[in-house]
């Protein structure tokens, strides 16, 4: 390819007028030569599609959604170059693919299957470091065509004048998401325009339904009136105007003939299946929208995974044609080599299950503790890498087997009464725990429960004693109630992991589990006793 753009000022698009009326037997029409390659009625109905209210906040919904993602680019291969064509392109991206232009681009790709577009290379002219940035203009796709017979696709231009289009060439751009092949066959257009001229059905009849809901209608009371009398009559009150006064003649009597079944029902049924059928079919999912009563929250989690996965889609697609008929061209003009165009990424992640992961994230945290209890030592860095938690750190100053408390190990009884003297410590205290704690028990004598309660409350204590420090501060602090309420808030937002009280809390817990198999132990040997 040349290192000048083509010049694509030539390249007009032709002008689009639209058939607005539409029957089932012009959507078979429209689909007939669709599938010949004729693409006129097909862009034709769309347009109309577009038109409905759901069809289009469902398209908004999903075109738009992409531009909410961060994007960043991937160097096609290693090397000093395809990392600065990378960076270029991040750069440029925002100029050379404006939001109105990608979503065009998206609405009629994925609604007719195909859509056709020209590239413009900003002001002809090297810009930005001495590069051209191409322009992506998107074009009505009225004027497309497919010539099966060549494999050519045919762009009708404002002169009149048919031109064979080559995508990637520089000039001409076309967007198939689904695939070249029957392009106009797998658009989504096929599955919405009967539903969107079934509910435009519904709403006419729905429109009428209210205007004939009640009727004036004149009968004879006797048989001797006149028919044409009756028939003057009947035409007198069809064609009168608002707030008309009727004189009748003898004999007649006018009542009002109103509905008495709740037909609107029936419509609005019509327009809620239309609508719910829109949805699947563009979003990919309708539960958000059709949820009216409880649930709302897990519908809400089931759409949103559902809808991004339908972005991710959206995002491989519109990527790949980026990089076959913009980076590439623009790389081989601005480097001289169309293999240095970088890939556009956008960072979709699927919506995240909160609830689901808590409750995951708990039970296998149970398991690492019950696993470390029961001798298992647990490698860390591989537990956080093989179950994506990213947002754990290994404490490097966490002890998995903490220290029996002082209160407790390692004291026996001293000379006076309750006064307790240290033993020196063990070597391996995890050993010894068992020990201390029988050693312990057995100095406390009957009120050892008190004892241990007491010992250990003070260590809970001391381990909230700050937090309840805080609060206190806070709610001196607030001036009124409503301050208070959200100083404390903030002050349980701002807690770090209460790893202390865990800490005595585990403790205690094994203390108490000790403490019932001293007692089983002390009672068994109670019952041997003679």
């Amino acid at each position: 390819m040349s290192s000048t753009p083509p010049n694509t000022d030539a390249l007009v698009a032709h002008s689009v007028r639209v058939l607005q009326t539409w029957t089932p037997a012009r959507i078979r029409a429209a689909e007939a030569a669709a599938d010949v390659g004729n693409f006129r009625l097909a862009a034709d109905l769309f347009d109309v599609i577009l038109a409905d209210e759901r069809v289009k906040s469902a398209f908004q919904s999903r075109c738009f959604a992409l531009g909410g993602y961060p994007i960043k680019t991937e160097p096609y291969s290693e090397g000093e170059a395809f990392e600065k064509a990378a960076e270029e392109l991040e750069r440029d991206f925002w100029v050379s693919a404006p939001e109105e232009q990608r979503n065009h681009f998206l609405t009629w790709g994925l609604g007719l299957g195909v859509c056709s577009g020209v590239l413009r290379w900003k002001n002809g002219g090297k810009v930005h470091n001495n590069r051209y940035i191409p322009q992506l203009e998107g074009w009505h796709p009225q004027h497309l065509s497919y010539d099966s017979s060549r494999d050519v696709w045919r762009q009708t231009i404002s002169s009149g004048a048919t031109v064979d289009i080559t995508p990637g060439d520089g000039a001409w751009l076309l967007f198939t998401p689904f695939g070249k092949l029957r392009a106009g066959t797998n658009g989504l257009w096929r599955g919405l325009a009967r539903w969107v001229l079934f509910k435009s059905y519904a709403i006419l009849d729905w429109a009428r339904h209210g205007e004939k809901a009640a009727t004036w209608v004149a009968f004879s009371e006797t048989t001797t009136v006149d028919p044409k009398l009756r028939k003057d009559l009947g035409n007198s009150i069809y064609t009168a105007a608002k707030n008309a006064v009727v004189v009748l003649p003898p004999g007649l009597k006018l009542d009002l003939l109103e509905a008495t079944a709740n037909t609107r029902d029936i419509y609005l049924a019509q327009v809620n299946a239309a609508d719910a059928a829109i949805d699947i079919a563009v979003r990919g999912a309708n539960l958000t929208a059709s949820v009216t009563t409880g649930g709302g929250r897990a519908a809400a989690e089931v759409h949103e995974r559902g809808e991004s996965k339908v972005v991710r889609a959206d995002s491989q697609s519109f990527s790949s044609f980026y990089r076959q008929q913009v980076s590439v061209p623009a790389a081989s003009i601005n480097y001289g080599d169309g293999d240095l165009a970088a890939w556009l990424e956008w960072e979709v992640d699927e919506a995240e299950d909160v609830k689901s992961h808590a409750e995951a994230s708990t039970t296998l945290q149970d398991s690492l503790s019950k696993a470390r209890k029961n001798g298992f030592k647990v490698n860390h860095e591989k537990f956080i890498a093989r179950f994506g938690y990213d947002y754990l750190e290994v404490d490097p100053d966490f002890d998995p087997h903490p220290p029996v408390p002082p209160a407790l190990a390692g004291k026996e009884p001293g000379k006076n009464g309750d006064e307790e003297q240290p033993t020196g410590e063990s070597e391996d205290a995890e050993d010894e725990a068992p020990e201390a704690v029988t050693r312990a028990l057995n100095a406390m004598g009957d009120d050892y429960v008190d004892k241990l309660t007491k010992q250990l409350g003070a260590l809970g204590a001391k381990a909230i004693r700050p937090t309840i420090a805080k609060l206190v501060t806070a709610v001196e602090g607030a001036p009124d109630y409503h301050h208070a309420l959200a100083a404390v808030e903030q002050v349980f937002d701002d807690l770090p992991p209460p790893y202390e009280l865990a800490r005595v809390t585990e403790q205690a817990l094994m203390l108490a589990e000790h403490v019932g198999y001293f007692e089983a132990h002390a009672e068994s040997l109670r019952q041997l006793e003679p």
